[in-house]
């Protein structure tokens, strides 16, 4: 009896295994964009993982801003599935792993390109379930105009 349960245990805990971090940052990557385009700025605040951070504090400003970044995913990539693109670019400084964000645009829309600019990590400082900073970029289809940013990194 002890050596089959020691040989289920054995094989139970060869089963599991932990997520790999591109798994874990497509996961958190993926309830981002759902905040996001559910204009839900409590559940958006609470996946930043820079505690002492103004924005992270400044409820009306991060409320804005994912207001914001709502209303122009509705407006010009309405329903769409947005293809996430894992990068190898780290911060130089804090040695965070950007995250781009493609959302496909509508054909009428007259803009580019919708991306949002995520950082996560370094997983020894901050878990991978969290974001240390954002950023929406919206480049307009008119080639004198310069792109729209908004908002900035958090950090």
């Amino acid at each position: 009896m002890k050596i089959q349960f020691i040989l289920f245990t054995c094989k139970f805990a060869a089963g599991c295994k932990s997520p790999t971090t591109e798994e874990q940052i497509n996961e958190t990557t993926m309830v981002v964009v759902k905040a996001i385009t559910e204009n839900d700025h409590e559940t958006f605040r609470s996946l930043i993982g820079v505690e002492d951070n103004i924005l992270a504090k400044d409820t009306g400003m991060l409320r804005a801003r994912v207001q914001r970044m709502s209303e122009t995913i509705r407006q010009y990539a309405p329903g769409s599935q947005p293809e996430i693109e894992i990068t190898d670019q780290y911060a130089e400084y804090t040695g965070s792993r950007m995250v781009i964000v493609h959302f496909p645009k509508k054909p009428e829309a007259h803009v580019k390109a919708i991306d949002l600019k995520l950082e996560f990590g370094p997983p020894r400082f901050v878990k991978l379930d969290k974001i240390v900073s954002f950023g929406f970029d919206v480049k307009k289809d008119d080639a004198g105009m310069p792109p729209v940013m908004m908002p900035q990194r958090i950090n």
